[in-house]
């Protein structure tokens, strides 16, 4: 399914003559021969779009009778007027070529001009009198631009984002600008490539890396540089792994804890009867006797199960199930879990290092190619 984009309303009329210079208008309306003038099949048609502004140095190859309709335009670096771009100032070395489909074919319109003169270069001014309308290349209002330019300040004259790339000057340059812009490969693929020859067009070395700039809407505040797929992917699975093992080492840790507290929680004191208990019996406290109280009397009370059976202990003594318990989670700390995530921290930092550094062998982040 395709969708037109531009909405009716908005889209340029069929045929629309409005400026056409009166003399040229007169030729279009006094032909009696059928298809002369109309355009029909490649036939021949007079319609508005302005004379081209020569300069003494160019050559102008136009179609007939449309001297500012398309033409290919062979002379020096020129971004608008015959005072603009390197030809002003009469620099050397600056040869261009440019290629226009449809000169000044994006204007917006001018005050006081008809509101149906939007698109195109009118033959004559607003008044409709002389002199005739003459058109300067615009690298803003022409439809279809093919520049080449042997010396140029191109960012500055297209108007183009500054980016990682910067902003060339003086240097050759190629453009290609147009409403819809397609590369177009049916075999062998496309290739964008930024340096390969070891001097530039001032004859000197190359000795800058350039870069490539996906830049959209001509803003590159947000412009990053892109990632390296399968460096990405590689630190990703390692990511995966070494996480996966954090996690064996954690359920280790809980496993010989769990052990630990199953230890604490049914381990037992026995105590003599002579000794005294800060731990209230709830029942006795809420019948008035809220302790301390002996170990007899805590055993007699009958409210609390667990009270020491042997009353001829005299001291106190370590648990042998709490100490294997304690020493069994030291030893898995001590000689696995400890060591492991060391391990692994270590392991983590090299894949900071390899990957996330830009001076890492695996850096996953392209130094040469950015977008927004």
């Amino acid at each position: 399914m395709t969708t037109d984009r531009l909405p009716k309303n908005k889209r340029k009329p069929v045929r629309n003559f409005t400026g056409l210079d009166p003399g040229r208008a007169a030729s279009l309306s006094n032909s009696g021969v059928p298809g002369v003038n109309s355009g029909l099949a490649g036939t021949r048609m007079i319609e508005p779009c302005g004379k081209y502004h020569k300069a003494e140095c160019e050559k102008v190859i136009t179609p007939p009778d449309h001297e500012a309709g398309c033409a290919i335009v062979l002379g020096r670096d020129r971004e608008h007027t015959l005072t603009s771009g390197y030809m002003a100032d009469g620099d050397t070395q600056s040869f261009a070529i440019r290629l226009v489909a449809g000169f000044g074919a994006c204007i917006p319109g001018y005050e006081g001009w008809p509101k149906d003169i939007k698109g195109y270069w009118p033959d004559t001014p607003p008044d409709g009198g002389l002199p005739p309308l003459y058109v300067n290349p615009h690298n803003t209002y022409d439809g279809a631009i093919l520049y080449l330019s042997q010396k140029c300040d191109v960012d500055d004259a297209f108007n183009c984002a500054t980016g990682k790339a910067g902003n060339i000057k003086s240097r050759p340059a190629a453009v290609m600008k147009a409403d819809a812009v397609r590369v177009i490969s049916r075999d062998g693929g496309i290739k964008l490539i930024a340096n390969t020859d070891r001097y530039h067009g001032g004859g000197e070395r190359t000795t800058s890396l350039s870069t490539i700039d996906f830049i959209v809407n001509n803003d590159d505040t947000s412009l990053q540089p892109l990632a390296k797929g399968e460096n990405l992917k590689e630190l990703l699975k390692d990511f995966r792994k070494w996480t996966k093992e954090i996690t064996v080492q954690i359920n280790n840790i809980v496993l010989a804890q769990m052990e630990l507290n199953t230890a604490l929680a049914t381990h037992r004191h026995a105590m003599p009867n002579s000794m005294s208990t800060t731990i209230p019996d709830p029942k006795k406290a809420a019948a008035g006797f809220p302790g301390p109280y002996s170990v007899g009397e805590y055993k007699a009370s009958g409210f609390v199960l667990g009270a020491p059976e042997d009353n001829s202990v005299v001291g106190t003594g370590p648990s042998l199930k709490l100490s294997a318990a304690v020493g069994r989670n030291n030893s898995t700390h001590t000689q696995a879990t400890s060591p492991n995530l060391i391990s692994i921290q270590k392991r983590l930092d090299d894949l900071e290092r390899d990957y996330l550094s830009n001076s890492g062998p695996t850096y996953i982040l392209s130094k040469n190619v950015n977008t927004t």
